[in-house]
């Protein structure tokens, strides 16, 4: 199965959960945004330089993970993930503008 129809068939069953992980991405599929019921994504080890404001349509997202891409920051978007409990946003760049090198779990 190919990226595309993971997709397709996580949106189909309204998925809470989607690993994209170890895929080559350098963008984030604009469909993955319109999976409303997504409460987990996993973007690790990929190529993703940045996220898309789309990022905060998931409304009902409340784990996200970036580790290991060459993000540089976060969108400002992110701030309306307001369900977000486990942020895992580490890169592998060590000259990077803003912070963004520790996992993160709400209390």
């Amino acid at each position: 199965m190919n990226l595309m129809d993971v997709i397709a068939k996580a949106k189909a069953e309204k998925a809470t959960s989607l690993d994209l992980s170890q895929q080559e991405l350098r963008i984030v599929p604009p469909e993955v945004f319109e999976i409303d019921s997504l409460e987990e994504l996993n973007l690790d080890r990929n190529k993703l330089v940045e996220l898309p404001d789309e990022l905060g349509q998931l409304k009902n997202l409340k784990s996200l993970s970036v580790s290991e891409n060459d993000l540089m920051e976060l969108p400002d978007s992110i701030g309306n993930l307001t369900k977000l409990e486990h942020l895992c946003p580490a890169s592998k760049k060590s000259s990077i503008r803003k912070p963004i090198q520790n996992c993160f779990s709400a209390a």
